[in-house]
């Protein structure tokens, strides 16, 4: 399957057969592609080596082209109707299924099939259906050389192959022109293989993962020159008549490929040719075909005959050696006559020895065999502990060194723990001397109150205190009325109802609430409760969306990456009939019953919910759950908790969780959730209406162990350290919640079942698992937290409703400031929630939820665990709910969303684990003063970043199109997890501009040689020998193909937007030669926004560790120079000036001298600050001036002042200059402008007519 965002690459391979296609799949593979799950076994009379194909595509091609009426050895064309018949559509699905299963997730293979040929439209259309980009090559062979092999295998008339070698060439040509396609030759392949495959991956643009010294060593034993089985001396073909005419064309066009261009007048002979064919077809087929069945039938008659023949005369020489035997056999029975007499007598006597003899033989037969069983058992038993012995050794011998390793490391820890420990004894007499004083302080501060508590003068002013209390209650009470009475006299109604409402809401009884009318309640609601908080971007600022939410379609690629927190979903099984449901709800009630059936209450209220995928799918169907599993596999899910509903023995909805349980190609995790509450028909556990009711008791609690011990023991059971993981959903129901787990606990250990992790669903206001005996508490929203109720906002007055709509954004923003607990913690979130199905008008619902803030609200709660030093198994994340469609809390697609929800958790689980910590973000400009801690971060453009974490190679996918529009040249030397982040900065970003990165590696000493190769979309280049930054980047861009040129550090981070803002800088201003990006510091401070030069040749970065908002830094300036850590420039133009001049190798004002010379071509230099890009400064080379690169620095500015001097003096300010003046090059004043307001199109006065 085809992993989102980055696409698998097929290499098809769609050559004749016997014209080498098995050898050169073989070789691809060598180099890194993968092959298929299911090959072809070996042929010992055709392909000894092997086919390295699929058995499977092999046995679907021959049934398409039995459908079609056609086999391999036909040479008429395909049955151009078969494409719109209803047998395609079949053999389509069939064929994407078989290449997803037998490619799963590999993102380079070959599949090869000389069908291919035939069926080249068809598979190519297959290919891309899955995600894969087809790049076809196509080996060719002299078709003589064909002619005589399948002469050779199949018996087939020369000119017939000729023939079919055409008819396939043509087909597949002529099917792969709309693809990339390279054509090679056999005997090159043999010859000098690493050509031809360099020759295809320079052709398709693809490098081989493995062209290693290995790899060769390989290859050159497996493509030996006996492969080749028919050789012509000569290359053409010889054309006497028309048909072999079309023949040594084609061959020799073909050639010309092999080892050039294609091109378009070949393309038109190459039609005409196949045109002419086609026509050849119609008027000889029929006749040739008949033929041909002919030659089929005499070929089995000859065979026939052949071995009728065979028989026949094998027949005639036995019938001759019978009668020599006959003959013997008479001459041997006269003489046995006259010998039986007498040897009648003999044999009697020996059959008696014999009888003895065989007695004997059998008594000693039966002791050999005990010796034998006994000889092989005793064998057995030595091998077995000779085995044990040479374990054992091995197992003494690595205890002994570890314990050897331990016992140096223990003397040190001694060392370090008697050092330590004199420090504590030093420290704790200290701290006891201290102690012992502040104890005397308290006991004295003690014995000073009782003594006042116990004074005849505290006594007798006990009712003073008390008549002061009672003043001030009274006083505070009585300005308080005066308050609301004033409002009252005064008008402001408002004021007054929001002070008497806590008093209404905490003294009033019921029945008050029934008199007051109803638009006087729906006013006091709206007045007393906030208006709805609108969604927020990630940075922070708040969002108008529309009222509908835009369909997100399937993702159809491989699963997630697993994640560093596990999330699981509760699982809900009430979507098939049950007797009690049909008894109680009406015949086939199904949760589904309910959400048909669902109305919206008010305006933009959503619902019914109508589900997508499966649709109202029956959970007896064993399909379904498989649908399921693999749907949550796909977007990061880590397991299902199942409801389980246990009433004093009797269970409820457990047909799918035992499906689930007996069915072992299930292969997904899951966990119990015991909803210990009462059935009832106002679905909330409460006691009224009972339709079944729970029996807890002791012995209840050993059946309900006992019954779902069988869960408990699956291998894909969850586990915590190795017990099993219980939900128990309100413990608080329980007798006595300890006592039941710990009954659960002690029946485990006497069946020898590992105990469970019982953890309590933190529903109902019930947060602390600690007085229940459990091991942890599972967050359940919307059962934690106290939501703002907006229903006044949102639903008329006059409306039926009776129900409570809360604010979503709200209440998500609340759950994700979750503050520690004395207990272990696990979080929960939900996608939405909403009751209506089961409620109706007295429903309670969310308003506001959306992908965007679920997804938010997870990736924070993923990090808060992450951020608590849990052991990975304790690492869990609990989703409310993965199908509760009754309760609006779903993350199954649905008509409105499609799969947005699952995409924002896939996307959130990525994100996690690329970023476990805050990841770098843009942050809204801030306009406060002066700030400090946390608050200085927001006054930084983007956040402070730390490049310390690793970052995984093989979650980097950069896009590597055939024509980028910018070339990224990095050049690197060492500090490959720097050149990583680099990397995985430019695959993250989602500018429009496509680009391609080549890295140049300049002979770095660590792993960067291993590592950066193997990235997807990486074009790497190394130097043989270390040739410094300025040539390092002039190799590079010698090979980019963009019409820009980027040059970059790998101590950078890209940030979204840079590489369209430095692009577009050249539309907008023709005249522009080079543009530079505004620089930040890891911390996000400001490094520099553009440079300035000063007339001795020394330079600044303007500035540097400033606001990077204030309004100077903010607008696109010319500039003297920009740093080459990030500039852009056309790459015409950098091949018009030639590059970095090597004058200033190594490195250093090579960037600056290039300025120069842009500018002296005719060309601007610009700042753009819209391209921002964090810079590591000095991470690679250094900072210090005496050493290692650095060192040219100065040096080079001599240089640099020598070849600019006339300009610098003429242009250029001296260094003790204002910087104020000297960072604008294109203007000797400027005019401040101030208005109210920026002017807009459609705002202020006179804006249409000035814009």
């Amino acid at each position: 399957m085809v992993k989102k965002g980055n696409p698998a690459t097929a290499i098809v391979i769609a050559g004749m057969h016997r014209s080498g296609t098995s050898a050169l799949s073989r070789t691809l593979n060598l180099i890194g592609c993968d092959l298929p799950e299911h090959l072809m076994a070996p042929d010992s009379e055709s392909n000894e080596r092997g086919h390295w194909e699929s058995q499977r595509v092999f046995e679907l091609n021959n049934a398409i082209l039995k459908s079609a009426g056609s086999r391999w050895d036909e040479w008429e064309t395909l049955n151009s109707d078969w494409y719109a018949s209803p047998a395609f559509a079949s053999y389509f699905e069939k064929a994407r299924r078989l290449i997803e299963t037998e490619f799963s997730s590999s993102p380079l293979y070959v599949v090869k099939d000389p069908r291919f040929c035939l069926l080249m439209g068809f598979w190519i259309k297959v290919f891309e259906s899955t995600g894969a980009t087809p790049l076809i090559v196509m080996p060719v062979r002299n078709p003589q050389e064909v002619a005589q092999s399948l002469m050779r295998r199949n018996s087939i008339d020369p000119s017939i192959g000729r023939l079919l070698w055409l008819r396939h060439v043509l087909d597949a040509e002529a099917g792969s022109r709309d693809c990339p396609r390279v054509t090679v030759r056999f005997d090159q392949l043999l010859e000098d293989w690493r050509s031809v495959a360099v020759r295809i991956g320079e052709r398709l643009s693809l490098s081989w993962p493995n062209l290693s010294t290995a790899a060769d060593i390989d290859i050159g034993e497996f493509l030996s020159p006996d492969l080749r089985h028919h050789a012509n001396q000569r290359d053409a073909v010889e054309a006497p008549t028309e048909g072999i005419r079309w023949i040594g064309d084609t061959w020799e066009i073909l050639q010309r490929w092999s080892i050039d261009e294609e091109r378009p007048t070949d393309l038109d002979a190459l039609n005409e040719i196949r045109s002419s064919l086609n026509d050849l077809s119609s008027l000889f087929g029929r006749p040739l075909l008949l033929g041909r069945r002919a030659m089929d039938n005499e070929s089995a008659l000859k065979a026939k005959v052949a071995d009728l023949s065979a028989d026949l005369d094998g027949e005639k020489g036995r019938s001759q050696e019978k009668g020599r035997l006959i003959e013997a056999l008479n001459t041997a029975v006269t003489k046995g006559q006259d010998e039986i007499g007498w040897r009648s007598d003999e044999m009697e006597r020996l059959n008696q020895v014999v009888a003895q003899q065989a007695q004997e033989a059998e008594r000693r037969d039966i002791e050999i065999k005990a010796l034998n069983e006994a000889v092989a058992k005793s064998q057995g038993e030595i091998h077995r502990r000779s085995d044990e012995i040479e374990r054992l050794n091995e197992a003494v011998k690595q205890q002994a060194q570890e314990a050897e390793w331990r016992d140096a490391e223990l003397e040190s820890l001694n060392e370090s723990l008697k050092a330590s420990l004199q420090e504590l004894q030093a420290s704790n007499e200290a701290w006891r001397h201290q102690e012992e004083s502040l104890l005397r302080a308290i006991n004295e501060r003690d014995q000073r109150i009782a003594a006042m508590l116990h004074s005849s003068s505290w006594r007798l002013t006990a009712p003073l205190r008390r008549v002061r209390r009672g003043l001030g209650w009274l006083l505070h009470k009585l300005f308080r009325l005066a308050q609301i009475a004033g409002w009252l006299g005064t008008g402001q109604f408002r004021k007054a109802a929001q002070s008497m409402l806590p008093f209404y809401r905490r003294h009033a009884p019921a029945w008050v609430g029934g008199i007051i009318p109803r638009r006087l309640r729906h006013w006091l609601r709206a007045t007393s409760t906030p208006p709805p908080k609108q969604d927020r971007e990630p940075g922070g600022v708040a969002a108008e969306r529309p009222a509908t939410s835009a369909f997100v379609p399937e993702f159809r690629g491989a699963p997630a990456v697993e994640g560093p927190v596990r999330l699981i979903a509760f699982y809900l099984p009430q979507f098939h009939p049950i007797p009690e449901n049909d008894q109680w709800w009406g015949e086939g009630f199904t949760e589904w019953t309910n959400v048909r059936g669902a109305r919206p209450q008010f305006d933009g209220h959503y619902q019914p919910r109508v589900p997508i995928h499966m649709g109202y799918y029956d959970l007896r169907d064993v399909e379904v759950q498989h649908r399921q599993v693999e749907l949550a596999k796909r977007y990061g899910i880590g397991g299902f908790c199942f409801y389980f509903y246990w009433f004093g023995g009797h269970r409820l909805l457990e047909t799918p969780l035992l499906n689930y349980l007996n069915d072992p190609s299930i292969d997904f995790p899951f966990c119990l959730c015991w909803a210990n509450e009462n059935w009832t028909r106002r679905w909330d556990g409460r006691e009224q209406d009972l339709l079944i009711g729970q029996e807890h008791s002791p012995e209840d609690d050993l059946r309900f162990i006992e019954h779902i011990s069988q869960y408990l023991n699956d291998s894909k059971y969850i586990r915590v350290h190795g017990r099993p993981l219980l939900l128990v959903y309100r413990p608080s129901l329980l007798p006595n919640a300890a006592e039941t787990v710990e009954r659960w606990r002690h029946w485990c250990r006497e069946h020898d079942i590992d105990e469970p992790y019982v953890a309590m669903v933190q529903s109902f206001q019930t947060y602390d698992p600690r007085p229940f005996g459990m091991d942890a508490a599972i967050e359940f929203p919307w059962h934690t937290g106290m939501p703002n109720d907006v229903t006044a906002h949102l639903v008329p007055s006059k409306s039926d409703f009776r129900g409570f709509v809360f604010d979503w954004n709200d209440y998500a923003e609340k759950c994700e400031e979750h503050a520690d607990q004395p207990w272990l913690q696990m979080r929960g979130v939900m996608p939405g929630w909403d009751n209506t199905p089961r409620r109706n008008t007295d429903a309670h619902l969310f308003h506001g939820h959306s992908p965007e803030s679920y997804g938010r609200w997870l990736r924070s709660a993923m990090r808060w665990t992450l951020a608590r030093d849990r052991s990975p198994d304790e690492r869990l994340l609990f989703i409310n709910a993965w199908n509760e469609w009754g309760e609006g809390a779903y993350l199954e697609p649905d008509q409105l969303h499609g799969y947005a929800f699952l995409q924002a958790t896939r996307d959130s689980v990525e994100q996690v684990a690329d970023h476990p910590g805050n990841a770098v973000a843009v942050h809204p400009l801030h306009t406060a003063g002066s700030e400090t801690g946390e608050a200085a971060l927001i006054s930084k453009q983007v956040v402070p970043v730390d490049t310390l974490h690793p970052v995984l190679p093989d979650r980097i996918e950069l896009q590597c199109p055939e024509s980028p529009e910018v070339s990224i040249v990095i050049p690197v030397y060492g500090n490959c997890h720097l050149s990583l982040h680099c990397l995985k900065s430019l695959a993250a970003i989602t500018d429009e501009r496509p680009f391609e990165v080549i890295v140049v590696d300049d002979a770095s000493p660590d792993e960067s040689g291993d590592v950066l190769p193997a990235i997807l979309g990486v074009r790497y280049l190394r130097n043989e020998n270390n040739l410094g930054f300025l040539r390092s980047c002039n190799r590079g861009a010698a090979e980019a193909r963009g019409r820009f040129l980027l040059l970059l550090n790998n101590d950078t981070l890209v940030q979204d937007g840079a590489i369209d803002a430095l692009a577009a800088t050249f539309d907008l201003y023709t005249d522009a030669g080079l543009v530079g990006a505004k620089l930040f510091f890891n911390d996000g401070s400001l490094q520099e926004a553009g440079g300035i030069v000063f007339s001795d040749g020394s330079a600044l970065n303007y500035g540097r560790d400033d606001d990077p908002r204030k309004p100077e830094y903010n607008y696109v300036r010319d500039t003297d120079y920009c740093s080459g850590a990030a500039i852009m420039l056309p790459l015409a133009l950098w091949r018009e000036l030639g590059g970095f001049d090597e004058y200033y190798v190594r490195a250093y004002y090579e960037d600056t001298d290039l300025a120069f010379r842009v500018r002296e071509a005719g060309y601007r230099v610009l700042y753009q600050p819209f391209a921002k890009i964090i810079h590591s400064e000095g991470a690679t080379s250094g900072t210090d001036l005496s050493q290692g690169e650095k060192r040219y620095q100065a040096e080079n500015r001599h240089r640099f002042l020598k070849r600019w001097r006339k300009t610098l003096e003429a242009k250029h300010l001296p260094p003790d200059s204002p910087i104020d003046l000297a960072r604008n090059r294109s203007a000797k004043s400027h005019a401040l402008i101030l208005d109210w307001a920026i002017p807009m199109p459609n705002h202020d006065s006179a804006s249409v007519d000035t814009f």
